[in-house]
């Protein structure tokens, strides 16, 4: 048997934690200026809660995170993304901008749990070939706002993700 560990450091100012229960611990670490994550998981499915490494920081009032996914590995069936959740409870209410690998590419797809202990509900953009892309997702008083874009500039369907009325000023990003 060989068990291949994920060598994990301090990315401060995020925190990684495993919501819910994972089949290997999920790490982050800093790596020639960008920040390499990687965690196994299952977010929502038929399930009506999540299992996954998360990434996060603790945000007060709107914020808006931008990401460029500048390395998708080779994992089909790979999701990555960005996520607000209310808390890190498993069921927690929640919304992601993600790309998941198919055979054909990456499907970019948005995904939202807008009642603690139910299951995600999903929007289905189209597959996309290049996983160079950049993804963001804000908040703007009571709406959650998510977007894809090709070169961190012009955004491809930014859109509402989920009405998430009545999150606290603090939410987990």
């Amino acid at each position: 048997e060989i068990t291949v560990r994920f060598r994990s450091e301090d990315v401060s100012p995020w925190l990684t934690q495993d919501i819910g229960t994972v089949a290997r611990t999920g790490g982050a670490r800093s790596e020639e200026a960008c920040l390499r994550l990687e965690g196994t998981g299952v977010m929502g499915g038929l399930r009506l809660d999540d299992s996954l490494g998360f990434t996060y920081q603790p945000v007060r009032g709107d914020f808006r995170v931008t990401a460029r996914i500048a390395d998708r590995g080779d994992a089909l069936g790979a999701d990555l993304g960005l996520m607000v959740r209310e808390s890190l409870d498993p069921a927690s209410r929640q919304a992601a901008v993600v790309l998941r690998g198919v055979s054909e590419g990456w499907v970019h797809l948005l995904l939202w749990r807008d009642v603690e202990r139910t299951r995600l509900k999903r929007q289905e953009h189209e597959t996309l070939q290049d996983p160079r892309l950049w993804l963001r997702i804000e908040r703007m008083g009571e709406r959650i706002l998510a977007g894809i874009s090709e070169d961190g500039a012009s955004w491809i369907d930014p859109s509402d993700v989920a009405d998430l009325s009545g999150l606290p000023d603090e939410v987990f990003v």
